[in-house]
């Protein structure tokens, strides 16, 4: 318990601070995250959350992605509690999460290697020698990183080849079983770099004026803007870490999503920009925030805000948020819409994405 007075995170804190509150309840949900059981069978409602999350089709030092393997159906990289790495094709949990470290040691050509990361337990990496691939917490050597080489005719996929030993490749012999060969190439020596993250962009009406007068009128629209409270029940939210460990993965993940949207260079400028500090200041339990919008309605007209909106989800403990872009049309309202309309017509959406 502290006294009262203490100085927390840039307020002074007493048992009421809800501050403290808040940082007890991430402690809790981090405790949730680890017990976990999300996705696979026995879960009806969502048996397959890593297939929503974003394909990484660029490898970067930092983030913290799922290695799934392109031809078993469902087979993750899994770091077993105080055991052995595997492949899994059951619930997702934190410790199919894995953080990419840039090695020393490069790749084939002038391609980097990465080190492995176990984000759960962070002293292990993904190895191998001659004899096979396995987990190893010991001294950094070079068998322990790994050379991403892209499939260009399938962005999202790499096969991943050894640092030291280059004629070898990781591959998923069977459901479970991880190997490396030095064979004849194969599907099961594919695998796909996902996001713990999944962000679906939609148009949703923020706001609507009718204007009924004769003449003219100047009017203030409001959206919220930002992450949503729900991103603190996300695996997103788990750490206490300076900087969040997933803000590299979550930058990623904005980066991905808007470079396959037709929205412009500006436009996908600003989700990015934006997305990435309004992460940040979750991290300090900030979510939304207003945003005035300035609009001249013509007389008789009702005019509406459309704004791009994402619906985000987290693949291990399958926990909901939005994030509230500040990318916005004001135009006239489209037949029945109004505020709050999810738009759900393509050649609308369609017509959001390319607006001036």
């Amino acid at each position: 318990m502290l006294a009262a007075g203490v100085f927390v995170l840039g307020v002074f804190a007493n048992e009421d601070n809800p501050i403290l509150e808040r940082l007890a309840k991430r402690k809790a949900n981090s405790l949730e995250a680890a017990a976990a059981a999300v996705g696979g069978p026995g879960d009806t409602a969502m048996p397959r959350p890593w297939m929503e999350t974003e394909d990484f089709d660029m490898i970067e030092d930092g983030a913290i992605i799922m290695l799934y393997n392109n031809y078993y159906d469902n087979s993750r990289l899994v770091k077993q509690q105080n055991g052995p790495c595997f492949f899994y094709d059951g619930e997702t949990a934190a410790n199919q999460l894995w953080k990419l470290k840039m090695s020393k040691f490069g790749g084939v050509g002038v391609d980097l290697a990465y080190y492995v990361e176990s984000y759960t337990e962070p002293s292990n990496r993904l190895s191998m020698n001659q004899g096979g691939a396995y987990c190893w917490n010991g001294n950094l050597h070079q068998q322990n990183a790994w050379d991403f080489q892209a499939d260009f005719t399938k962005p999202g996929q790499y096969k991943m080849i050894n640092s030291l030993y280059q004629d070898y490749r990781l591959t998923n012999q069977q459901d479970g079983q991880m190997q490396v060969t030095n064979g004849n190439a194969a599907a099961t020596q594919m695998f796909q770099a996902k996001s713990p993250f999944a962000a679906k962009p939609t148009w949703v009406v923020a706001d609507e004026y009718d204007n009924k007068a004769a003449a003219s009128a100047s009017h203030s629209m409001t959206m919220m803007t930002g992450m949503t409270s729900g991103i603190a029940e996300s695996i997103a939210m788990m750490s206490s870490s300076i900087p969040n460990p997933f803000q590299k993965s979550n930058d990623m993940t904005f980066a991905a999503v808007v470079s396959k949207s037709p929205l412009s260079s500006a436009d996908q400028a600003t989700v990015q920009k934006n997305a990435k500090m309004a992460f940040m200041q979750a991290g300090s339990f900030s979510y939304t925030m207003p945003k005035k919008v300035a609009v001249d309605v013509p007389a008789g007209a009702k005019m509406c805000l459309y704004q791009l909106q994402f619906d985000m989800m987290d693949a291990i403990m399958g926990k909901p948020w939005k994030y509230m872009s500040q990318v916005n049309r004001v135009m006239a309202c489209k037949g029945s819409d109004t505020k709050g309309t999810v738009v759900t017509d393509a050649v609308q959406a369609d017509s959001l994405y390319i607006a001036a």
